[in-house]
């Protein structure tokens, strides 16, 4: 064989390799490369977090083990899906806005711009804007505050990773109910 042809076998095999699963079955059920799992086939599991997937229509049991599988795979997508019900990170978010709306009021004018621009809009708006710039406080305050952000903030974004390890599970819980 000429190196040319093994190189190119080399590529193939590589390949190959790439796109087979890291696991081959996992709780009595084949695991197929992500794009090859057939949307409603609940025979298998993709070897991927696959967005289309919905509690409501696939199996309990089978919703479960492919929660596990992903857990056990360390999926990045699925780790930000579980990520986003974090305390921390919910509180961040919230902050973010609040801070945007500030920055943009102070840009327009400050204060009296604001209430300028709530006059404008007449009071059945006015009313609406007020209510939403006070759930952003509340929100705010119950993630921060009694949910127990404490003005920390994360960057990391994936649950597998969490900086807050220890805690990670009880952030979780709590983010879900506040």
């Amino acid at each position: 064989m000429r190196i040319e042809q093994i190189k190119r076998e080399m590529r193939k095999l590589k390949r190959t390799v790439d796109r087979a699963p890291r696991v081959w079955r996992f709780r009595g059920r084949r695991v197929v490369h992500a794009e090859d799992w057939k949307y409603g086939d609940y025979s298998t599991f993709p070897d991927k977090y696959n967005i289309l997937v919905k509690a409501n229509t696939a199996p309990i049991d089978w919703c479960r083990d492919y929660a596990t599988l992903m857990e056990k795979l360390e999926d990045p997508l699925y780790g930000r899906l579980v990520c986003s019900n974090c305390t921390i990170r919910q509180a961040q978010d919230v902050k973010k806005e609040i801070d945007r709306h500030q920055k943009y009021w102070q840009d327009q004018g400050g204060e009296s711009a604001r209430e300028q621009f709530y006059k404008e809009a007449g009071e059945i708006h006015a009313k609406y804007f007020r209510k939403l710039d006070a759930m952003r406080q509340v929100q705010w305050r119950v993630f921060n505050e009694l949910a127990g952000a404490k003005g920390r903030t994360c960057d990391v974004h994936n649950h597998f990773r969490c900086p807050h390890r220890s805690e990670r599970n009880q952030l979780l819980e709590v983010g879900y109910d506040a």
